[in-house]
């Protein structure tokens, strides 16, 4: 079993309406946005979320925040999908100058993941900070994708 699962505050531009014809032949409508993952490293990743809706739906306007919790593909040296369960806007006018400050001061968005550590972890040279990495896999834009996590831990000495 695995998973892996991004939520956290997103800013969202270029909004597309897309229908796909599934193999039943029904219609099923979507929403795209681009974004990106801001890093507590300082890496930005860009990202495209995927919204299911309704045909009529409202598109959200550029720069929107929303609160969205989503499954998440990560491909190395390339564009992340996330596919949102949840998204919970931000009230407000996203023109508005003081816009931004409606929404709470967490900008790097918190991963969760099942997976498998796919090798031994590795002590940087501050002797403090361990890195490995972890393969996980999800279920995004139909069908199972893996993707690979680093992740970083901080050894604690008594």
């Amino acid at each position: 079993m695995s998973s892996f699962t991004v939520f956290g505050f997103f800013g969202l531009a270029s909004a597309k309406c897309v229908v796909t014809t599934k193999l039943s032949g029904k219609d099923v409508w979507h929403c795209l946005y681009s974004t990106s993952l801001q890093c507590s490293s300082g890496i930005h990743i860009p990202a495209k979320i995927h919204i299911y809706s309704p045909f009529n739906d409202v598109i959200h306007a550029d720069h929107t925040i929303m609160f969205i919790v989503a499954k998440a593909y990560c491909p190395p040296n390339d564009i992340a999908l996330l596919n949102a369960y949840h998204i919970f806007p931000i009230p407000g006018n996203p023109e508005d100058d003081n816009y931004e400050s409606l929404a709470p001061d967490c900008p790097h968005p918190f991963i969760s993941g099942i997976g498998t550590v796919s090798g031994r972890a590795e002590v940087l040279a501050d002797g403090v900070t361990k890195v490995f990495l972890v393969v996980v896999n999800e279920y995004v834009r139909d069908g199972v994708k893996t993707s690979t996590v680093q992740h970083v831990s901080f050894l604690h000495f008594p």
